[in-house]
């Protein structure tokens, strides 16, 4: 490509195209509802990720093989789609879908490995052609579904991939009709797999609703149409080159927005451990054990408590039972909690109970001193003394 400007932009958007899906990948397992359903997810994602970047090295370097992978992936993303929405529906496509897009899909991989300017405008309006009106048709299989036969949760979870479908459509366009429409800035097809991702790593949250959904977009449109009036005053670019710088900060934006999506699941986990934690756990240890996800945290007892004054410690716990190893605590009391934990490989140490004294030393460097995880260890504290005291 001549065009450096176009590449850069091209190559921006898709490279966060193929980071945005990969992230998504990362974390099916958090938000798809079987395991059936979950490998048509990876199925389509590792097609998206592995399109997104592969086209990058071709639209750059070129080469035969580079060209091949992309028209074969590209081919496959019809086929993959209606996997995707026939998990999602518990039903079978119609036959006449299923035989377009398989048959559409085996046509482009046989079709690929063909030498350049063998045919290539031909594959390429087939492969144009069957994106298009594969994507409708899965688009309009979801569309026309059963509403009743699923429920609320699955209908809402369903509609907003129906709208990422038909999202990719007019931006898809834009990836094969650069020469045929003009001067095309970018290509916009990223941008239209980080909708898709974006949407896919919310599915499952029923509190994510149209409206904050539409607010979202609204948002990060505002956001990146000020970007780019403030830039294009600055370096007084043209209406092309703030396209493309446009099209740019708009990956971007979403493509933190799929990160924060993916960084909220391991909140969630975390809370979701803890209420488990305390929902089964039959023994105090246990309990602070599996909450803050340190199963092979040690319980020192009065033979592992020998060498330090248990009467000092207890006192000291009983003002604060949490102890993190970089909590400033004075006097000799400070070297023995530092010994109990460097013997004990701790980071945190959390008492069981007073008399006896019994204290859970547990190694989790991600439970750092903030007030979240302090107050995490606290209310496991607290629920293990209350077991403690009523073992029934």
């Amino acid at each position: 490509m001549s065009d450096l400007a176009a590449y850069l932009a091209d190559s921006a958007v898709g490279v966060a195209a193929g980071t945005g899906a990969l992230l998504v990948l990362s974390r099916v397992d958090r938000f798809a509802a079987s395991p059936a359903l979950a490998w048509r997810f990876r199925l389509c994602l590792w097609v998206l990720a592995a399109l997104m970047f592969v086209r990058v090295i071709y639209w750059g370097a070129g080469g035969w093989l580079s060209a091949t992978l992309t028209l074969a992936l590209a081919g496959l993303l019809p086929l993959c789609a209606m996997l995707l929405a026939e998990g999602l529906l518990r039903r079978h496509a119609p036959p006449a879908l299923k035989l377009f897009v398989t048959g559409g899909a085996v046509a482009m991989v046989l079709l690929a490995p063909l030498p350049a300017g063998f045919l290539t405008p031909l594959r390429i309006g087939a492969l144009l052609a069957l994106q298009v009106v594969g994507l409708l048709w899965v688009a309009w299989m979801v569309v026309a579904r059963d509403r009743a036969s699923l429920s609320q949760a699955e209908n809402q979870s369903i509609d907003r991939m129906a709208l990422s479908l038909l999202l990719i459509l007019p931006l898809l366009a834009t990836d094969f009709l650069r020469d045929d429409l003009g001067d095309i800035p970018v290509r916009m097809g990223g941008i239209g797999v980080l909708g898709l991702a974006w949407l896919s790593v919310n599915m499952n949250r029923a509190g994510l609703t149209a409206r904050a959904i539409l607010k979202g977009v609204a948002a990060a449109l505002a956001v990146t149409g000020a970007a780019v009036l403030i830039v294009t005053a600055i370096a007084g670019l043209d209406l092309r080159g703030a396209v493309q710088v446009g099209a740019v900060m708009l990956s971007a934006v979403l493509l933190l927005a799929i990160w924060q999506a993916a960084m909220a699941f391991v909140i969630e986990d975390r809370q979701a451990r803890i209420l488990s934690a305390i929902a089964h756990a039959r023994d105090p240890a246990r309990l602070v054990q599996a909450g803050s996800g340190a199963p092979d945290a040690l319980v020192l007892g009065e033979a592992e408590l020998a060498d330090v004054d248990s009467v000092a410690l207890a006192r000291h716990f009983a003002a604060a039972p949490v102890y993190w190893s970089g909590d400033p605590v004075t006097g000799p009391l400070s070297e023995q909690l530092g010994w109990l934990c460097t013997r004990f490989e701790a980071t945190h140490l959390v008492c069981l109970s007073r008399d006896p004294l019994r204290i859970v030393a547990l190694s989790n460097p991600g439970l750092t001193r903030t007030e979240a995880a302090h107050d995490t260890l606290l209310a496991l504290q607290r629920m293990a003394a209350l077991m403690q005291e009523r073992p029934a």
